[in-house]
């Protein structure tokens, strides 16, 4: 049917939590990166999940621990991955690709681990 979203709501959540480990990896939390993630979710929101802030509300609270949290981005971000290429298909993985580089460059500042993890992010996805 034309009307079926694109990802399921479990998937949004998933992708939106990448978003935050995205953010997370320089140690600055802007408002720039976490509009992209509130811009995402509410582009590929489809009406029979409810509400898209209560998602991104859990989100950000999800997003908020991971940032506190001071173990290891990068494993977490590999579980996210592989959750996501079980459950993807191709052009899906390539918007979530292209999610990933509109967070690293929301704020116009490029930092090394950022884009040595957007190229992790496109490698771990198959879509490089």
């Amino acid at each position: 049917m034309a009307n079926e979203p694109i990802f399921s709501l479990p998937q949004l959540r998933i992708i939106g939590t990448l978003g935050f480990l995205m953010l997370a990896i320089d140690g600055d939390v802007v408002n720039e990166e976490k509009k992209i993630i509130e811009l995402f979710l509410r582009d590929f929101w489809h009406y029979t999940f409810g509400e898209y802030r209560d998602c991104l509300t859990s989100i950000e609270k999800i997003g908020q621990s991971i940032v506190n949290d001071t173990g290891t981005k990068v494993d977490k971000i590999d579980r996210i991955l592989k959750v996501l290429n079980e459950q993807l298909t191709r052009p899906q993985k390539e918007v979530v690709a292209d999610f990933a580089r509109q967070v690293m460059t929301a704020d116009d500042v490029i930092d090394a681990g950022e884009k040595a993890l957007y190229f992790h992010i496109q490698k771990g996805l198959g879509v490089s």
